[in-house]
């Protein structure tokens, strides 16, 4: 009877006729593609175990079978600029495969390097450099960590060469930003990165030279000049900025479409690029300051309004910075009544930068609040007043308890979630190869017949009742966070759409679809109210 043993690290090759050997492989070297180098190869022949007679020289019942070692020297070529240079790919090891092409022949001797195996620094200057991109000059520098839009280019200084890479503009142009995308740097930048080819100097904007050749724009239909533009300040779907140019100022308007998230990021400035008009457009030119459409501060008294807003009697709560508004809130500000818009706007409210009658960005606070009218006091109770007298040893038990509810109060109730917690735990049995987490170090075959043993690090998973936040673009959001906007609960979805979570382009929205489901779970479970 013959028991096989089921692991099996290499077989030995048939060798060829011998070769000459290029250079030895180094760890840490930069490697491209069709270097060829040599690697020392351990085999193995397979093992199995036949059943024997017990008996001094078998004391077990079992004697092994195969298991000769031998070490030859192999050639090897490079297939890929990006896995190597890692380690991990090292030719002869578990993953050569995916990285390097090896030579069936042992080597021997030392074999004339062609140009494509000489060290990186000389190979540079041989390879040929990559075509130039149809862009002017070169793009902005790459930063890492800087928010980037899907489409937009950027520069990577190599040696010898600039290069231009372009953030892809399906799902995973989320991980344009991220450490481990890099453009050209490791191994996974290809998944989120377009290599464009190569360029020289500084990128010249096309819209400058249309300026100065073409006609001025057609004054637009706004009076006086909106706000200047402010590279990474919020800009509302349909808000207008305004850009100096050489001789003229035009008023770029951001589109009301899914790419106005795109209008406050680097790549796009309104004028600026090449992709500047995938979120802007261009609405003309204008001359002087923005003039208001309506003053409120000089309203005529309100048992004469002059206006055509009628007067709204008592006034509601005085807006506050930060309050969770949803769609139809009511808020005074300088004595007029704002009402919070519906849809997809109502997400402005409770944003600063949208505040009633702010003109920090034009008139933006328009896109997100509805003017209603004067009014003066306190807002009137939502509960009908009885028009008769009532007998005064009967009260009325009618009188409302609770804030009218055009007027949104603080969330006050206690909303928490179990977070998932994962920590280090011991270091647990693997199969030889089973992953590049799995660990094996030589033992006495005593206490192993195979002469090693193999570990891998494992993991504790456990729970904590987290608090249930309200979403916040300055948090960094991981899998399996949730956060909350009113009651309403929402789950960070996992890789590879974790990093959308955190940006304000995918801020979760109650009773409206967009983009922002991309990157959260609604939860059917929602926050209990306060008492």
């Amino acid at each position: 009877m013959t028991k096989f043993q089921p692991i099996v690290l290499s077989l030995v090759f048939a060798y060829a006729s011998a070769a000459g050997c290029y250079p030895a492989y180094s760890p840490g070297t930069t490697y491209a593609i069709g270097t060829s180098v040599s690697q020392v190869v351990t085999t193995i022949t397979p093992i199995s175990w036949t059943s024997c007679d017990v008996s001094p020289t078998c004391t077990t019942g079992w004697v092994q079978v195969g298991g000769v070692i031998t070490t030859s020297t192999h050639n090897f070529a490079c297939t890929s600029n990006d896995w190597c240079v890692n380690p991990g790919f090292a030719p002869g090891g578990v993953y050569s495969e995916l990285a390097w092409t090896k030579e069936e022949a042992v080597c021997s001797g030392t074999a004339v390097v062609p140009a494509a195996t000489l060290a990186p620094s000389v190979a540079a200057t041989l390879a040929p450099t990559p075509a130039v991109w149809t862009g002017i000059g070169c793009p902005g520098a790459y930063v890492a960590g800087a928010p980037v839009a899907p489409g937009a280019s950027v520069s990577v200084v190599k040696t010898g060469v600039t290069l231009v890479y372009t953030c892809n503009t399906d799902t995973t142009s989320g991980w344009c930003p991220l450490v481990g995308y890099e453009p050209g740097t490791g191994q996974h930048w290809g998944q989120a990165w377009t290599l464009s080819g190569s360029c020289t100097g500084t990128l010249t904007p096309a819209p400058t030279t249309a300026v100065t050749l073409a006609p001025t724009p057609e004054v637009w239909t706004g009076i006086g000049c909106p706000g200047a533009y402010v590279v990474g300040a919020p800009v509302a779907p349909g808000a207008s900025v305004s850009v100096a140019k050489t001789g003229v100022t035009l008023v770029y308007t951001c589109n009301a479409d899914t790419t106005s998230g795109w209008c406050p990021l680097v790549g796009y400035e309104p004028g600026t690029g090449q992709h500047w008009g995938q979120a802007w457009t261009l609405s003309g030119s204008c001359t002087g300051t923005l003039t208001p459409t309506s003053s409120p501060t000089t309203l005529a008294p309100t048992s004469s309004p002059s206006s055509s807003w009628p007067n709204q009697g008592g006034c509601p709560s005085a807006y506050a910075a930060g309050g969770e508004y949803k769609a139809g809130d009511m808020v005074t500000k300088n004595g007029m009544v704002f009402k919070c818009n519906a849809g997809h706007y109502s997400l402005f409210c409770p944003m600063g930068a949208y505040e009633p009658l702010s003109t920090a960005h034009g008139d933006a606070y328009k896109l997100a609040w509805s003017t209603v009218g004067p009014c003066t006091g306190t807002i009137a109770p939502s509960t009908a007043t009885p028009t008769t007298a009532l007998p005064t040893s009967s009260p009325p038990t009618t009188t409302p308890t609770t804030a009218p509810t055009s007027s949104p109060s603080s969330y006050t109730g206690t909303c928490t979630y179990d977070k998932i917690v994962v920590t280090a735990g011991p270091a647990v049995p693997c199969e030889h190869g089973s992953s590049t987490s799995c660990s094996c170090t030589s033992v006495d075959v005593s206490v192993n017949p195979l002469g090693y043993t193999c570990t891998k690090p494992s993991e504790i998973v456990t729970t904590t009742a987290t608090v249930v936040d309200p979403w916040s673009a300055s948090t960094t959001y991981a899998a399996g966070d949730v956060v909350r906007v009113g009651v309403d609960r929402f789950k960070c979805k996992p890789h590879p759409f974790t990093g959308w979570c955190s940006n304000a382009m995918y801020a979760p929205a109650v009773g409206v679809s967009g983009i922002w489901t991309e990157a959260w779970t609604p939860e059917v479970d929602k926050c209990p109210l306060g008492p």
